[in-house]
Formats: C-alpha cells, sequence, structure tokens
C-alpha cells in the first residue's frame, strides 16, 4: 500500500486520460492515504471527473480532506457525478476550503448551478 498523503499535479495538463488513470490506480488501492490532491489547471473534463467521482463512490478516496479543481474544463455532467458521490457518502472527510469555491470550483460554475450558495446540485454545504 502506497503511504503518500499529498498529491500535487497542479498545470500538469494530465487531462481525462491521467485522471482516468489515477482514478484506476486509487480503485486498486494504491491511494489509500492520500488526503490532499492538486488536480487545478489540468485540462479535466467531464470523463475525468466521472472517473474519479466513480474511484470516490467505490471509496478508495476516503481519505482526501482537501481536493483542488479549479482551471479546468469540468462540465455539468462530470459535476453531477461528483456531486452524487458526495451525496452517496463519498470523500465524507472532504472539506470546503471557502463558501463561494466550495471544492475549490471556478466561482461561476458555483453560480451557475446553485441560486442558493449554500446548496450545490441539491446537496447541502456542509462547511463552517
Amino acid at each position: 500500500m502506497c503511504k503518500m498523503q499529498k498529491l500535487y499535479l497542479y498545470k500538469n495538463q494530465i487531462g481525462d486520460a491521467g485522471v482516468e488513470a489515477l482514478a484506476k490506480a486509487a480503485t486498486c488501492g494504491a491511494l489509500q492515504k492520500l488526503e490532499m490532491l492538486w488536480l487545478n489547471g489540468n485540462n479535466i473534463g467531464d470523463g475525468g471527473c466521472t472517473a474519479l467521482a466513480a474511484a470516490a463512490a467505490s471509496g478508495a478516496l476516503a481519505s482526501i480532506t482537501v481536493l483542488r479543481l479549479s482551471s479546468n474544463k469540468i462540465g455539468d455532467a462530470g459535476m453531477i457525478k461528483f456531486s452524487e458521490a458526495c451525496a452517496g457518502g463519498a470523500m465524507a472527510l472532504l472539506q470546503a476550503s471557502s463558501l463561494p469555491t466550495a471544492f475549490s470550483l471556478i466561482p461561476e460554475t458555483w453560480h451557475a448551478h446553485s441560486p442558493d450558495s449554500d446548496v450545490l446540485f441539491g446537496v447541502q454545504y456542509a462547511g463552517p
């Protein structure tokens, strides 16, 4: 088992293929201790976010407390899958860093989908 707790992939342009490979590794148990994952600035789209959500839903990313996804190309379909995984109990330790940009989403993405700044896709914000 890998003991890695932090993985910084900021601006590495890994795209969907890179996140899909990361998600596959996670579901095989390679990232059980991972607490912090920086994926911002990587051209990740709906496919990558969906793969990440599936890995999270399987319990493979249960230790994650910090996840950065800003500056990617994640649309509605990817965020819906991610939100559904979180609503189902995935990444229960995940902490939102700030209300307007919960989960480090681009602020426009947050506000475009939720008229209530405390709710994202029907999932109640559980921040401080």
